[in-house]
This record gives C-alpha cells, sequence and structure tokens, in this order.
C-alpha cells in the first residue's frame, strides 16, 4: 500500500513485482529537495524481477475462496520449532473485505500452506465522520472495517502461552462505493487505527484484533485505543500509522515496531518510518526513533517524500530495514499514477539506519521491477533472499500476486 492525495484526505495505492536475478551495474541516485547532504547515494545493483512472470511465484496451497484477485503484502517469520509461518492479504473482487490469512512451511519456505483465518472484516457499520465530504450529513452507512498489511511476530519471552504469536495490522474503515462510481471502494486509511491480534501458535486460533494505538480523524472511533499518537512523543504529528512490522529481540526480550508515519511535509504530505519499542509483550509502547525520515526520501531516489512498507529483520547476527519508495506507475487506460516503486534494505545502527559521513542513509540491496511498475512492498525470508508484492494488470483477475524467494540476502 502507497498513500497519495485524495477525498478526505492522504489516500493509499499498490504495488507490483516477480522473480528474476540481479542485473546491470550500480546506479546514482538523483537529488531533490531534502534529504541529507551526503544525497544523491549510490545504490547497489537491482534484483530486478517479472512482474507478469511466473518465476518463484508464491502461491498458497489450499488458500480458501476469497481470493478473487490475489494474496499480497507477505510477513514471514522464522519460528522457534524450525518452521516458517507467514501473515498475508486475502483481496476480494470488490477489495471490501481485506482480511489476513496465515500460511506454515515446513520446507525452509519452498511451499506455503494455509494454516488459519487471523481476522474478518466487520461489515454493516454505520460511521460517522463528521466534516467528510463523501458522507453527507456526517454519517455513512454501510462501511467495513477491513485489515491489512499485516507484520507477524513470535514473541517467546511472553509468560503467557496463548500470547506469544502477535498479528499487527492497519486496521481501516472503506466505505461503499459513490453512486457516480459503484466499482471503486472508497478507502480511508486515517479512519482507523493499529490492532494487534494474538495465538498461542502462527496456526491459530486468533483473537479478534484489538486496537492498539489510534490517532485524531474526522471519525471519533480512531481514537478509541489504549495508546494515541498524540501522547507518543514525535508521533503526535501523524495523521495516521500504517503498515507495521514487528520483530522480538533476543538480547533484551522488548518487542519492535516500524510504522509508516504520514505527517506534513513541507505543503503536502510525506512518510517516514518510526520505530516503538515495548517492555512489556505488546501491553504498552513508547517512541524508540526514526528509521528514516521523509526528507530522506530524495537520496535514494525516491520521487515523492514517502519511504514506507517497513520491514524489520535480522541475519548473520545484524538487524536491517526494508522500505518501499515512491513513483509514477502505469496503470490501465493510459493513466499514470503514483505507487511503490521496488524495495530498498537499509543496515540499522541503534534505533535508526546507518548513514555515511554526510547522512544519507546507506542501501545495501535493492529491488526493482522496472519502470513504470508497481513494486513492493517486501520481505525477508529467513531461508535467504527475499519476498515481493506485486501488482499486474496483464491478466486480470489475478492482479495481486506474491513472488520469492528472489535474490540473496545480505
Amino acid at each position: 500500500m502507497g498513500w497519495g492525495a485524495a477525498e478526505g484526505g492522504v489516500a493509499p495505492e499498490t504495488s507490483a513485482g516477480a522473480a528474476g536475478t540481479a542485473t546491470g551495474g550500480a546506479d546514482t541516485a538523483p537529488g531533490g529537495q531534502g534529504g541529507a547532504t551526503g544525497c544523491p547515494v549510490v545504490l547497489p545493483a537491482p534484483i530486478m524481477v517479472d512482474p507478469d512472470g511466473y518465476v518463484a511465484r508464491l502461491r498458497v496451497v489450499d488458500d480458501p475462496p476469497g481470493s478473487e484477485i490475489g494474496t499480497f503484502d507477505p510477513s514471514l517469520v522464522s519460528a522457534t520449532d524450525g518452521s516458517l509461518a507467514m501473515s498475508y492479504t486475502s483481496v476480494d473482487l470488490a477489495r471490501r473485505k481485506l482480511h489476513t490469512r496465515i500460511a506454515v512451511s515446513t520446507d525452509s519456505g519452498g511451499s506455503f500452506v494455509f494454516a488459519a483465518i487471523a481476522n474478518l472484516p466487520e461489515e454493516g457499520l454505520l460511521v460517522e465522520a463528521p466534516g467528510d465530504a463523501g458522507c453527507p450529513g456526517g454519517t455513512c452507512a454501510d462501511a467495513t472495517l477491513v485489515h491489512e498489511v499485516s507484520g507477524l511476530v513470535e514473541d517467546p519471552a511472553d509468560p503467557e502461552p496463548s500470547r506469544r504469536w502477535k498479528l499487527f495490522t492497519h486496521s481501516y474503515i472503506v466505505l461503499a462505493p459513490a453512486p457516480e462510481d459503484p466499482n471503486t471502494p472508497r478507502l480511508r486509511y486515517q479512519y482507523g487505527q493499529l490492532r494487534m491480534g494474538t495465538a498461542a501458535t502462527a496456526a491459530g486460533p486468533w483473537s479478534a484484533p484489538a486496537p492498539l494505538i489510534g490517532w485524531p480523524s474526522a471519525w471519533p472511533s480512531s481514537l478509541q485505543a489504549p495508546q494515541v499518537t498524540t501522547a507518543l512523543g514525535r508521533l503526535e504529528e501523524c495523521v495516521a500509522l500504517t503498515e507495521p512490522s514487528g520483530a522480538f529481540d533476543p538480547e533484551t526480550g522488548a518487542l519492535e515496531l516500524a510504522v509508516g508515519c504520514v505527517a506534513p511535509a513541507g505543503s503536502q504530505h510525506g512518510i517516514r518510518i518510526e520505530l516503538l519499542r515495548s517492555l512489556d509483550h505488546g501491553a504498552t509502547w513508547s517512541h524508540a526513533g526514526t528509521l528514516l525520515e521523509a526528507a530522506d526520501a530524495p537520496c535514494v531516489g525516491d520521487e515523492e517524500l514517502q519511504l514506507n512498507a517497513a520491514h524489520l529483520f535480522a541475519s548473520g547476527g545484524k538487524r536491517y530495514l526494508i522500505a518501499s519508495p515512491a513513483g509514477p506507475v502505469s496503470l490501465p487506460g493510459d493513466v499514470t499514477g503514483s505507487g511503490y516503486r521496488g524495495c530498498l534494505v537499509f543496515p540499522r545502527a541503534g534505533d535508526g539506519v546507518e548513514r555515511d559521513a554526510l547522512g544519507a542513509p546507506i542501501v545495501v540491496a535493492r529491488i526493482d521491477a522496472g519502470e513504470g511498475v508497481f513494486a513492493g512492498a517486501c520481505s525477508h525470508h529467513p531461508a535467504g533472499g527475499y519476498f515481493l508484492s506485486a501488482v499486474t494488470f496483464a491478466s486480470p483477475p489475478d492482479l495481486f500476486r506474491m513472488f520469492g524467494p528472489i535474490g540473496a540476502a545480505p
């Protein structure tokens, strides 16, 4: 999911990609406004992927009906029992019933088998949103609360066995389509919260996703959460949090949560990635630091002030962050939109990322799907390589796809 300007506030985009091999030499990211004085940075040769290909296409075995136009946003975890678990989004034809499913692999990621439906959309809601032009009189009927862009984590230190697996989602309101455009759901990402579901095992059963962190919006229920952004330091200026990614720190027993913060950036909205930390197994969270600034985006070739779709992982004793930049993408009908443009891998340093002598973020890997392709978000494959979300318009209705493993992780 990416973000752009639309009615009702900042609004989302989509993404694309596929599998292939690394090609080409190192590139220099174009400079731009903002960013560190070290801009532009030298980017590594990309791992190129074919969004319309079937090499390394990831299909979940026995995925139940409901994913009519595909599956998306894989989040992989290496479990303490040696298996791999993955959360992913099921995308229905009308895009009004987005929810999270779980799959597991016992062959090091060679295949994933459906294991559980972790949450379900809440349909038929009456939403009060004073000031929303899409809700005449301040009320919208037939709205749905959906759950997507999940982050899966195992918390082996949690003393409560039923809570050792945690699933973070951005849960938000989808309004019914407007009469003049009956095929397009109206997404209100800012009318929502970060939520968390728990389970004893990745295969469930999972608890219903409970509000975790909210923020002010035209929908009063956004603030009905144990914690709110206005009391979390620098997060007070975030108009929404999205794309959560969790990680367990085995040295401290803490949980980390990387989130996209949609916030004012000059005359527009940008997206930066913030880091939260919990010392009580997800019950409460504090602001730990800023991983990437929106102003870092031009340094790494981003054509918009957006770095989003965080994914935290560890490999070879080091910690990393994956993020997706944004830029022009080709849509059906010769339309140019805005969306994710691949994935970048940043080595972490403390509660931030490694930077060069001039302050620019260091990039150690890049995944790309070609000019104008909607590509991202990505997840690390614990057995090596990466997984990529993809949107392609070549073979409808098979639009939303997952690929992996591709490339080699650091």
